[in-house]
């Protein structure tokens, strides 16, 4: 049974023109529409040092003197362990969202650093692997990632102890393990501030046995949500934990296996 009502304990935040539950044929004019406003970024001509290709090794391309741009082409990437993109660096597909794949089993399959950009690219978790992150900002600022498809990590996008870090139209599913007695979001944010997450998909894997899938934030500031379509959460589709000066604007929110909406201690 799915409930999608708003839960509001100790707390009030910002929401505004929020579509919880209604039928399906809505989120096929709103999210096409607000996905238009994000196709700019696909627009942007990424100057790239490397071009790789299918198979080749990204990460030591990244410590090669004068490299700042790294464009994968269309294939599969299986890197040995975790991708650091650098202080203004930059990874980018070069096709469609899914034409560059990176399947990988480390912890962290890529950690963006101060003004790192990553866009285009499908990451997934390497087989019987469960990544703890597909794409992870921590102790830094500036960063973005747009573009992606993020499939089997237990978080697909999270930034810890950040600042001024954008999430735009990226599209996460099938995350999270079910019954592992923790939260698996799709997108979590903690200890962090100025965060703006628009465009984007997230569907849960309830219905198949995976986690909670929720957007979550956690004591933390500005964090801005806009335009996003949420849904087949084993948990609530949205959760803010002392979430100062933060919003909810224009998104679908269904199928949720708690609240739409659960504010919590504080959340304004």
């Amino acid at each position: 049974m799915y409930r999608t009502r708003i839960k509001i304990r100790h707390g009030k935040v910002s929401v505004f023109n929020i579509i919880i539950n209604i039928f399906d044929n809505y989120h096929v004019s709103f999210f096409a529409a607000s996905m238009l406003a994000a196709s700019s970024m696909s627009q942007i001509l990424f100057a790239c040092n490397i071009t790789l290709n299918s198979g080749d090794h990204i990460r030591a391309e990244f410590n090669t003197s004068g490299v700042s741009s790294v464009c994968l082409s269309p294939g599969i990437y299986l890197p040995a362990s975790m991708i650091i993109v650098g202080a203004g660096q930059s990874l980018i597909g070069t096709g469609a969202r899914e034409d560059a794949t990176i399947i990988s089993a480390a912890s962290r399959v890529l950690l963006l650093s101060d003004n790192a950009t990553v866009g285009r690219l499908n990451i997934l978790g390497a087989y019987l692997t469960m990544p703890e992150y597909g794409v992870l900002a921590y102790a830094s600022s500036r960063a973005t990632a747009w573009g992606l498809s993020i499939k089997k990590t237990q978080i697909g996008l999270s930034a810890n102890y950040v600042t001024n870090v954008s999430f735009l139209s990226n599209a996460i599913s099938q995350n999270g393990t079910s019954g592992n007695g923790v939260a698996d979001p799709s997108i979590y944010i903690t200890n962090s501030s100025n965060i703006n997450i628009q465009y984007g998909e997230i569907y849960g894997d309830s219905s198949n046995g995976g986690g909670d899938g929720e957007l979550s934030a956690y004591h933390s500031t500005g964090v801005t949500i806009d335009n996003m379509y949420i849904n087949w959460l084993g948990a609530s589709g949205v959760c803010m934990v002392n979430c100062d000066s933060c919003s909810v604007t224009n998104s679908f929110i269904r199928y949720t296996g708690e609240y739409g909406l659960d504010i919590v201690d504080g959340s304004h």
